[in-house]
């Protein structure tokens, strides 16, 4: 049973780093589509892209914690994972994009909400220097926060020799019980997210049918919104499927370590699968921006297009094939400027027939 646990654990170590590996360019990738695409507010679109910076930073916090790991094995370092600055760095900055993360899906309804309520002035308005202060200012209060958190429940230990290290140095080995209230808290706001969304899409569907016909830009706010709000919905709903299932893992790992046998391997495992969903999400995330947005989806069914015939050029270029012709004794023939040669030859015969 030992052999199994350890089996998942490793399954969902290698799927963690696999997964970010992968969503690391597309979360770039979906940057660049966003700025460039059309039928999203400015707040909004700001808001997404600092959600695939959020990715981003889940991204380089999980893979520096594992190459961190990798140099203690090799000796690299201190030998006790709670004594490891590197650790506890990307411990923090992992901690900050998790506070982020359940900002932005609380940020997109309550966006969506002030568009609904006042849909014309809404539009015009273009305050990105308050905005950009604003999210600036979640980002420093979050990292401090996290900071904060680290310093009071990081996992401590009397000495830093090998014998006394702790099997994991995340928040959730340090305190488990926080940890499943603060999943709880955010699982209980995103649920209410998202049942306020489908309230806002139902009042946008009745107020675009009460427009008059001459009412032309109020309806096409109406319609944006709705197009929006359909959009934001998957993601919000992923979300709050995969916090469910963090609680989960989360509820597990607080019965195994109150076991009388407590296994470390499947404290491990717990901890790793919750980790794993968190890397699903970064992965999804751009996959749905990519299929439910039409600009995006157009923008990047144009670009696979042009990849697609930039490898085709390529090809083509490259099974080009240089033909040699030789003559009877095996020479090789040259077909330089065939045409002057021609007509040297054609002059050369006409006048030695001339001549008899």
């Amino acid at each position: 049973m030992e052999r199994i646990w350890a089996v998942g654990y490793k399954s969902a170590l290698w799927f963690e780093l696999v997964t970010y590996s992968i969503s690391l360019p597309l979360e770039v990738y979906l940057i660049a589509c966003l700025r460039k695409s059309s039928l999203l507010h400015g707040n909004l679109k700001i808001m997404m892209i600092n959600l695939c910076v959020t990715m981003i930073v889940f991204a380089l916090s999980h893979i520096g914690m594992y190459i961190d790991s990798e140099l203690q094995l090799l000796g690299v370092g201190v030998d006790n994972i709670a004594c490891r600055f590197a650790q506890g760095f990307f411990r923090v900055t992992f901690d900050c994009a998790t506070n982020m993360t359940g900002i932005w899906m609380m940020l997109f309804t309550a966006e969506r909400a002030i568009a609904t309520c006042v849909p014309q002035s809404y539009e015009k308005k273009k305050e990105m220097k308050r905005v950009t202060l604003t999210i600036a200012s979640l980002w420093t209060v979050s990292l401090a926060i996290a900071a904060v958190s680290w310093f009071l429940f990081h996992v401590r230990v009397d000495s830093c020799i090998p014998t006394t290290s702790p099997p994991s140095s995340s928040f959730i080995y340090a305190n488990h019980i926080a940890m499943i209230l603060l999943a709880g808290i955010a699982l209980f706001g995103v649920t209410f997210a998202a049942c306020f969304l489908i309230t806002l899409l139902c009042r946008n569907i009745k107020q675009r049918k009460r427009c008059d016909i001459g009412q032309l830009n109020l309806r096409y706010q109406y319609s944006e919104n709705i197009f929006t709000i359909r959009f934001l919905m998957p993601i919000t709903a992923l979300y709050a499927v995969l916090l469910l299932f963090c609680i989960f893992c989360l509820i597990m790992y607080h019965l195994e370590r109150h076991s009388p046998n407590e296994n470390t391997v499947k404290l491990l495992f717990y901890e790793k699968s919750l980790f794993a969903s968190i890397s699903f999400f970064s992965i999804a995330y751009p996959f749905i921006c990519f299929l439910m947005h039409r600009p995006i989806r157009d923008k990047v069914s144009s670009d696979l297009c042009f990849l697609a015939k930039v490898l085709r050029s390529d090809s083509k270029q490259k099974g080009t094939t240089t033909v040699v012709v030789r003559s009877v004794s095996g020479k090789q023939l040259c077909f330089k400027d065939e045409t002057s040669m021609y007509f040297t030859h054609l002059n050369t015969f006409w006048n030695v027939n001339n001549k008899h």
